[in-house]
Order: structure tokens, then sequence, then C-alpha cells
């Protein structure tokens, strides 16, 4: 079948793994996220009052979340843990935390092929949350709750996303000379049979995306997080799009580029600026994404936009031989700089290198045991992809 077992989990395939259990395809049934909830529809909760304050204890909350250690910071605000006062179970879940003013003042012009258009950060905000409060898949971070405090006239008004705590982090992370690292595989990159796996992970959330409408436009090692029971997720829908059903979300057109330089399809940077299929984009970043994962590099890098489209669109992709044949023949099929003759998701997941990795189990049991948010929060099931 190739590298590895299929059904061993990650831990198992790296030479250093310290973090037990990052990939595992056998989930138990108890843990399984079924594709639709009991045939209910997800919906995440929202809340309009949101008071900030201090506990008896000292411990800053937000409503009904007690705030923990702050796990990243970025351009758009920064990220804490928190959970749930009077949990129970405990649960953890990272909150994204953004202020609405500084969202408002980051702002840029894109060309939307009609012309160009002024979009903030606030416009991308909404607009991932618009995409994500539906989004019910165990290979899609689960958005559990959108909290914003109304505009204020002090200027200190915020939303915040409360969304599944992903605790082993992005499958890699990207540093300054462009260059990606995998902190827990063996000398920087994954080993095949580890990619194998994760891969199919992705394969079958991008599936599930694709098939309601949604280019993501952001597909990249660090949009791609590791549950603690090694599930891959993708996350981060800054850059996403969502078509509608009709005509539309079966061509998939679109005009303008997103997502990061290195990870764009040949078509997206074409010089007619010709209109060109989102699916068939992300696909080409999946590729990107698989080639890094195993060489620790993209396929084409420059620090200049200009040589860097000119190799994407005209430059070969150096694979060597050190992989095996079917690795190598999948890079080749997703790499493709034709986008007509590129494979597409449902080829990958029978192509010689994904074919035996096992489905993960989809029991109609599993909705059932989600506990729902209280005051909202919707007919998916409001824990299940904490737990899954």
């Amino acid at each position: 079948m190739g590298p590895g077992s299929a059904g061993a989990s990650l831990e198992q395939l790296l030479v250093d793994a310290p973090p037990p259990s990052v990939v595992q395809q056998q989930e138990s049934e108890e843990e399984a996220i079924p594709e639709a909830a009991a045939g209910k529809r997800w919906d995440c909760k929202f809340t309009h009052e949101v008071m900030w304050y201090k506990d008896d204890t000292g411990a800053q909350c937000i409503n009904e979340y007690e705030l923990g250690e702050e796990l990243g910071r970025g351009s758009f605000g920064r990220v804490r843990a928190c959970k749930r006062r009077g949990d129970a179970q405990g649960r953890q879940f990272a909150m994204k935390i953004m202020s609405k003013p500084r969202l408002r003042k980051m702002a840029e012009y894109v060309n939307v092929g009609t012309g160009m258009r002024k979009v903030t950060a606030e416009d991308k905000v909404r607009r991932e949350i618009d995409i994500m409060r539906h989004l019910y898949h165990r290979n899609v971070v689960l958005l559990f709750e959108v909290l914003e405090s109304a505009d204020t006239y002090d200027d200190d008004s915020h939303i915040c996303m409360v969304l599944e705590l992903m605790e082993r982090g992005p499958t890699m992370v990207c540093g300054a000379d462009g260059t990606f690292v995998a902190e827990r595989g063996e000398a920087g990159v994954w080993p095949e049979a580890a990619a194998q796996l994760m891969f199919a992970d992705l394969v079958r959330g991008m599936q599930y995306l694709h098939g309601r409408g949604i280019c993501h436009r952001d597909i990249k090692p660090d949009n791609l997080m590791i549950y603690e029971n090694g599930t891959l997720r993708i996350t981060d829908f800054g850059c996403a799009v969502y078509f509608p059903p009709g005509p539309a979300r079966d061509a998939a057109l679109l005009r303008d580029t997103a997502g990061a330089y290195t990870f764009l399809a040949p078509e997206c940077i074409n010089l007619k600026a010709d209109p060109y299929c989102g699916y068939g984009a992300d696909i080409w970043s999946a590729g990107v994404t698989l080639y890094t994962w195993i060489f620790g590099e993209v396929p084409f890098y420059s620090d200049s936009p200009e040589p860097l489209y000119e190799a994407i669109r005209n430059d070969p992709v150096e694979l060597g031989e050190a992989l095996s044949a079917d690795l190598l023949d999948l890079l080749a099929r997703l790499l493709d700089k034709d986008p007509r003759s590129r494979i597409t998701l449902q080829q990958c997941l029978s192509h010689a290198w994904l074919k035996d990795v096992p489905e993960p189990p989809v029991p109609a049991a599993a909705a059932a045991a989600a506990p729902a948010m209280e005051n909202g929060g919707g007919g998916g099931g409001g824990g299940a992809g904490a737990e899954a």
C-alpha cells in the first residue's frame, strides 16, 4: 500500500515523537463526527451582550468563559485558551479576541476583476464567521460561539470567536526564510507514512468544503491543525469564498487572488487575468502542502513576487527519486500546471498512495451524545466537535 500501515498513529511513525497519538485514523465510534448531526443543521451560538470581569479568584472572564494562557498573537488580535465556567468536563477552547476599531483601520484594495475594492480586516472576519458558522465535519475546526460587543463611544468593542482548541498546533510552521518545520517530525519534515494519513484527512475536509460551495483559498501547512486525538482539521477561512447552489457553485469561477503567494496555482497568476476555478486552485495548494510536508520547503520560492510567479507558471517541479513511486506520481498530478488535467479530490482518494487509508467511522448515533450549547448553538450538537 505504500510507506506504512494506514491504521497506525503518527506517534508510531516518528522517531522522536513526544506527544502521543498525533494522527490516528482509527477513531472510536464515540469520537467520530458525523457529516450531519441526525440530519440537523449546525449553527454556532451568537451572543451580543459581552461582559468582561474578574471572578473571585482574580481570573479574567468574558461572559461564561474563564480566560487562560495566551496561545498566539497576530495582526488581527490574540488567541487565548479558555474554559466554560461550571463545565464539569473542564473542556478547553480557543478564543480569538479582536478589536473592532483596529480591524476597521486595517484595509487593503483588492482587484476583483471588475476593478479595485476596499476590504477591511473586519470584512474578512465577518466573512470567515459567515462561512464557519454552519461547518460541521471532523476535518474542519468547529466554531462554537461568536461574542460581539456593541460599538461604544470609547472604541472598546470586540469580536470574539470561540473555537476548538488545537493543542497539537499546526502541521508545520513557516520560518522567516520561507522554509517550513514540523516540530514533531524527524529532521523537521514529516515521514511519508505520516504525511499519507494527514493528506487523506485534508482531502476529505476539502471534499466537504467544495461540496458545500466553499473555496478555502489559503490551504497551507500552518492553516492545518492537529487535534488532540490526531485528526487533521482545516482552519482560517479569512480568504474563503462561498458559492450558492446552482451553476455558480459548479463552476466556482474567481478572478482575484488570495492566500500565500508561494501556494498560488499557475492559473491564479496568469497574465491575461482570465477567470479560474477555485476548486482546482485549492487542489494545487494541497499539492504544495504535501510537497512541503515531505521536503520542508515549497517547490517554488523567491523574495520577489515576479520571479516567484514566473517560476510557478513555467518551471518544472523537482521531485527527486528518494520517495515511493506512488507518492511521486500523486505529487506530479497534484502539481500539474494545467488545471484541466490536474487530479481531482475523488481521484486522490482512489490513488494508489491513498486508496488503502481507511475511511473514518461515521456512526449515526454520535450526534445523540453531543451536548448542545445553552441559549442557542445549534442543531448539530454543541460539543461534539470538541470531542471528536
